[in-house]
């Protein structure tokens, strides 16, 4: 706890090491916004090194909307993790942050992300996809996404070049995500007889009283 910034970080249980559960039996872990202690309220802001190391029960985790900094190593070796929420306040990852996460299929990190440490995704062997919300990319430290599997890394529209430039180890990996994955927000468009609406980011058509997708699903 940070008594003069009222502010606190996770950080791990007891000593560590390399041998050691930090948190034996967590299975699931949500960090919130806030901590109180002798009735003084602390925003959490960080999450230490090697706060969660080694967990590998840890299957998912929640991080909330306060915290701006994921620590070194933070995940490292939680092999059991396979959903992780990292809300928009995170604007650093840290070296390391999730090595050996196997078990993650799919990583979205938000666009307010400005730098990314040095294997923060090394060896997430299980990952199908990546996905950057940053229309400017973030600094990318070495190996960060070295053996996950070589899969796609989407960016925001219209950004490829400026990704392929930036990561040039990553250009035949990079890939432009659907324009209607970037808007967010309401809005009616009226055009004959149909109804264009954004609905949690996504482009819907409206048609008879019925909800369809660009590709023509249904939605119920």
């Amino acid at each position: 706890l940070d008594a003069t910034n009222q502010t606190a970080e996770v950080t791990y249980q007891l000593s560590w090491s390399e041998s050691e559960n930090n948190y034996s039996g967590l299975t699931a872990a949500t960090i919130p916004a806030s901590v109180t202690y002798n009735s003084v309220s602390y925003s959490v802001t960080n999450i230490g090194s090697y706060a969660f190391t080694y967990c590998t029960g840890l299957t998912s985790v929640t991080i909330g909307n306060s915290v701006t900094r994921i620590g070194n190593e933070a995940f490292e070796y939680c092999s059991g993790l396979t959903s992780v929420t990292i809300p928009n306040s995170v604007t650093s990852i840290g070296s390391g942050a999730f090595i050996s996460c196997i078990g993650l299929t799919s990583v979205t990190i938000p666009n307010t992300v400005t730098s990314i440490g040095s294997f923060a995704f090394d060896n997430c062997t299980g990952l199908t996809s990546i996905t950057i919300k940053a229309e400017t990319p973030p600094a990318l430290g070495s190996s960060v996404f070295t053996d996950t599997n070589d899969c796609p890394i989407y960016v925001p529209y219209g950004t490829i070049d400026a990704y392929t430039s930036a990561w040039p180890e990553y250009a035949n990996r990079i890939i432009s995500m659907p324009l209607d994955a970037l808007i967010t927000g309401s809005v009616n468009i009226e055009e004959t007889g149909t109804r264009k609406i954004i609905r949690n980011g996504r482009i819907l058509i409206l048609r008879e009283d019925k909800t369809y997708t660009l590709t023509g699903q249904e939605v119920k």
